[in-house]
């Protein structure tokens, strides 16, 4: 008689890049990433169903998940497709908040005329759709005072 091996558990795997926006629980500006969790039964340790699948925006910082309807997982992949990639954005919120710091005598002074300065330069080095969604980001995050978690 040959034994029969089965087995069941959950399974995560990341649907895409979501972003960077402010955690509501940490309150960081932080990457996001959209997950597909699933339940499944295994046999001989190879998967045969699936089911119970849920979708989650998890928090790079803090990793706190949030579930995600359907619909609502779908239109943020759809969106995430016009994102630039998230090594170019994390090094962009870098630079960008860098050159604010660096800036920081002449924003005083030409507040208008720095920060197009800043994003001008930005575009220049990422590109004008990676300066186009970092810059706003990166300056909410050096302006937001709110981080008490």
């Amino acid at each position: 008689m040959i034994p029969i091996v089965f087995g069941w558990g959950k399974k995560g795997k990341p649907l895409g890049f979501a972003g960077v926006e402010k955690c509501p629980h940490c309150k960081n500006w932080s990457p996001f990433t959209l997950y597909e969790m699933s339940s499944n039964v295994r046999l001989y340790f190879v998967p045969v169903a699936k089911f119970n699948k849920k979708r989650y925006l998890v928090c790079s910082t803090c990793d706190t998940a949030w579930e995600v309807e359907p619909s609502k997982a779908k239109e943020m992949l759809a969106m995430s497709a016009a994102l630039p990639t998230p090594a170019n954005v994390s090094q962009a919120f870098s630079r960008c908040q860098q050159m604010v710091v660096s800036h920081a005598a002449d924003l005083a002074e030409y507040p208008e005329e720095s920060l197009a300065l800043i994003r001008d330069q930005l575009g220049k080095e990422f590109g004008a759709r990676c300066a186009e969604y970092v810059f706003p980001r990166a300056l909410g995050s050096l302006l937001d005072d709110d981080r008490s978690g």
